[in-house]
């Protein structure tokens, strides 16, 4: 038996935490969306994603829930395709995709400090996927 390659170990466990917040981001958001309209869905989604500012209109976290939510099925649906060797390329694109997000979300709100961490916390995936590989 060959031994197992340090990457090879964690790049695994590096997908099973992209498929944990992708768990994460599925539940937390559709709590959210399960508050029935725009704005009490805002409203709600405005308690978790405090990178925006809280000055902003409902409507800006009733977006930022939906498109959250539809990453978290991403972030679990490709660490699985990945997992199972079917096509590691998805969750590089995935990865890819949240960091655009993160970064136009950065250059859109323009929010000091808060927003501009957060890139970091969207750009960091893509990164350590692309030096695992």
């Amino acid at each position: 038996m060959q031994p197992v390659h340090k990457n090879v170990i964690v790049m695994k466990t590096l997908i099973y935490c992209i498929i944990a917040l992708g768990l994460f981001e599925i539940v937390s958001n559709f709590y959210h969306l399960l508050k029935g309209n725009k704005e009490s869905i805002g409203l709600s989604a405005k308690k978790q994603h405090q990178e925006l500012s809280l000055e902003l209109g409902y409507h800006h976290f009733y977006v930022k829930a939906i498109i959250m939510f539809v990453f978290g099925f991403l972030f679990t649906l490709s660490g699985i395709v990945a997992l199972l060797g079917i096509c590691a390329k998805f969750l590089l694109i995935v990865l890819a995709s949240f960091a655009l997000y993160g970064f136009l979300q950065a250059v859109y709100y323009k929010r000091p400090y808060k927003v501009w961490i957060s890139l970091v916390v969207y750009i960091l995936p893509l990164l350590l996927r692309l030096i695992l590989a």
